[in-house]
């Protein structure tokens, strides 16, 4: 009809096959989800760190600058953090995490409640109850045995400084040193007054030859003078290293475990924000440093409130 609106014409095929429309909505949402979940997932892998695009994390310690820096160059590869050091004395609150060797400095942040309560990646050997430190690796007391000499069995116990067939051929530390003093307050904590006196009148009674530092034990195990040895950590392995024949032994592991001083991590309450802190200190509690011993990987810790004790000052922490 003239000047009417022309009716739109109607395919029947198109009519026959057309879907309800609640299917219509099912059958094209469905993909539409699948969408929306691979874009949230893949804009989550996005925000995972890489070498390429790694999290900032700045890290405060008071450790050797020459165990620290070469240890954290490779967590850029590894873990997808890049991370800024700063080297000092004291415990920098501000930071993302610290890591101290300084058990005085620990005690004093966790008794002002200063640090974060957080939970370590996988379970860790050494840790504070309420879970605001964790312990990584430290220096400890070792074993050295010449295998050449010794023969049959080789030592693994600290009872084994008192086995009569190594009279007069054992190297230890002066009584009166702090990692003496340290061992016996451990052995007391862990058996009483009365048996730790008795080890240690076992181990005078074998006439071990006391040296004054590290460096002279080192030196009686080089020249053959003695054939074990209890020594740090540190100088353990560098010793170990000059010889053929002499080998470390962190011993107890069957028993009480080793006395071992840990390194202490922590994340401050100003940690912001906290998961790439957390992802630094988890892989802080695994990190290994030389001659020092990770609590629970490379020793069984005794079990101890490791704040009680004082860190040893070795003369010089040199890396191997």
């Amino acid at each position: 009809m003239a000047g009417s609106t022309p009716r739109e014409s109607i395919d029947p095929l198109a009519q026959a096959t057309t879907v309800p429309r609640m299917t219509v909505a099912l059958t094209t949402g469905v993909p539409r989800v699948l969408v929306v979940l691979v874009l949230i997932f893949a804009c989550q892998r996005s925000n995972e760190p890489t070498a390429e695009h790694p999290w900032l994390v700045n890290l405060t310690t008071d450790l050797d600058p020459a165990l620290v820096k070469p240890a954290v160059a490779g967590l850029r590869l590894s873990s997808g953090l890049d991370v800024n050091v700063t080297f000092g004395p004291s415990a920098d609150p501000s930071t993302d995490v610290l890591w101290l060797r300084e058990a005085r400095s620990t005690r004093a942040l966790v008794d002002e409640a200063k640090l974060r309560v957080h939970s370590p990646a996988s379970a860790a050997a050494i840790r504070d109850g309420s879970g605001t430190w964790f312990g990584a690796a430290g220096p400890g007391l070792v074993l050295v045995v010449n295998t050449a000499r010794i023969g049959r069995e080789a030592p693994v116990s600290l009872d084994d400084l008192s086995n009569p067939r190594l009279r007069g051929r054992i190297g230890v530390p002066e009584l009166e040193s702090e990692s003496m003093r340290a061992l016996r307050v451990a052995l007391t904590q862990i058996y009483g007054s009365e048996r730790t006196e008795s080890v240690f009148r076992h181990l005078l009674r074998n006439e071990p030859i006391f040296g004054q530092t590290d460096a002279e034990i080192s030196a009686l195990l080089s020249g053959g003078r003695v054939v074990l040895a209890l020594l740090g950590s540190v100088a353990a392995q560098s010793v170990a290293a000059s010889k053929p024949g002499l080998q470390v032994v962190v011993p107890d592991q069957d028993l009480d475990g080793a006395l071992l001083w840990p390194t202490f991590v922590m994340l401050p309450m100003s940690t912001r924000p906290p998961e790439p802190a957390q992802r630094l200190a988890d892989a802080l509690l695994s990190l290994p440093l030389p001659g020092y011993l990770r609590p629970g990987l490379d020793a069984r810790p005794m079990a101890l409130d490791h704040l009680r004790f004082a860190m040893p000052q070795p003369e010089k922490e040199t890396v191997p």
